[in-house]
């Protein structure tokens, strides 16, 4: 883009946000927009706001791939364009932004890549896991996976999803070609799986955020005979610390607790 106050130039690529570094044609409407026809697509342009929106056959275009120099534009505003599958006519000033956002669902759960239903025995889940807000799973069920989804129907393959696990992940994480997500060989605790999705439009939004807590029960002695036996050989292992008195007396505190309250927790989880 030529900047005629300073008389130099300034170069847009795929770094930029275009989908590739093949422009075939520019073309500016009313509005001041640019218009470029790329062999992956058409891409509008915001020159003062530098920001890129690309469009492709999932957008209802004939081909992605455009023709060299083939542009036109009528005393109406419509924009014609040339591709390798035929015609491409729009007018910039019918498009609306879509500003529904899509509802974010977990679908299916998993444990070591096996689908895992509420009506099976011994299952973690209470109800479905569409509409569970928790899951309490033991020590050795540490490796799972979410199948996720964006319900928006307006150019559903333009829908974007971002996950992550807190407690685990320091980043949100885009998901690629696959809606499964899988998280192998955690630590016990307790963590909380988040979802966000993005209309076709890019536009994210809180409402469209979905979450499920994530509790691993920690080991518990059935009997206290046995916790005893453990817990004098940590104070053997601490010993040239100096702390097994402490370790003892914690341990002891841990397992006669856990064992009163087992009946009425609902969630025993270790933090």
């Amino acid at each position: 883009m030529f900047h005629p106050e300073t008389e130099t130039f300034t170069s847009y690529n795929s770094s930029n946000g275009l989908p590739n570094d093949v422009v075939y044609q520019i073309v500016e409407d009313a509005e001041g927009l640019f218009w470029l026809t790329t062999n992956s697509g058409l891409v509008r342009f915001n020159p003062e706001t530098k920001q890129v929106k690309g469009y492709t056959t999932a957008n209802g275009l004939l081909g992605d791939q455009f023709n060299y120099r083939s542009s036109y534009k009528d005393e109406t505003g419509a924009i014609y364009l040339g591709s390798i599958d035929g015609f491409v006519v729009f007018n910039p000033k019918t498009f609306t932004e879509n500003k529904s956002l899509p509802p974010v669902v977990i679908t299916d759960f998993m444990l070591f890549n096996k689908e895992v239903r509420a009506d099976e025995e011994n299952t973690p889940l209470e109800k479905s896991i569409t509409f569970s807000d928790s899951i309490t799973l033991q020590a050795n069920q540490n490796s799972f996976s979410f199948r996720i989804a964006a319900l928006g129907y307006q150019v559903p393959k333009m829908n974007k999803l971002m996950y992550r696990l807190d407690g685990f992940d320091k980043d949100w994480i885009t998901v690629g070609e696959s809606p499964i997500v899988t998280y192998s060989n955690l630590w016990h605790g307790d963590y909380v799986f988040r979802v966000k999705a993005s209309n076709s439009d890019g536009i994210w939004g809180p409402k469209s955020i979905c979450y499920i807590f994530i509790f691993f029960l920690l080991f518990i002695f059935r009997s206290g005979h046995i916790a005893f036996i453990y817990c004098c050989l940590l104070s053997v292992l601490y010993m040239p610390f100096g702390i097994s008195g402490s370790v003892a007396a914690g341990c002891i505190a841990v397992s006669s607790r856990s064992l009163s309250r087992k009946k009425n927790a609902r969630f025993i989880t270790l933090k």
